[in-house]
């Protein structure tokens, strides 16, 4: 699986959050290669920190690839509880995935139109 995950320069300058992030690469790792259409395909994951009234930071997720980019925001709280990422981050991927979709139906129409 292709997954390139980056921090933005807030949340590597403290460690804390950064570990925070950390807590959640696994369950984001696992979604994303269970569903991956092509492990060559990159995704790409950055964090961004949304908020940062310490100790209720706020997170953005943004998800891309060749199809576009989703982005959704988690709390602290969220991060802190790895086991209760997956529905939010399966939401998140499968907005990905429709885009993904319909960029590919967009792809499929336009190559009938020229073939006729």
């Amino acid at each position: 699986m292709d997954l390139e995950i980056s921090l933005s320069p807030g949340i590597q300058k403290q460690p804390e959050l950064a570990a925070l992030v950390a807590n959640a690469e696994p369950t984001l790792r696992r979604i994303v290669g269970e569903t991956l259409e092509d492990p060559k395909t990159p995704v790409r994951a950055r964090w961004d920190l949304e908020s940062g009234v310490p100790g209720h930071e706020q997170f953005l997720l943004t998800l891309a690839d060749f199809s576009g980019e989703v982005s959704d925001s988690y709390s602290r709280e969220e991060l802190a509880k790895a086991d209760e990422l997956w529905p939010h981050m399966h939401w998140q991927w499968g907005d990905l995935l429709h885009q993904r979709v319909r960029f590919r139906l967009k792809e499929l129409r336009e190559a009938m139109a020229t073939a006729e």
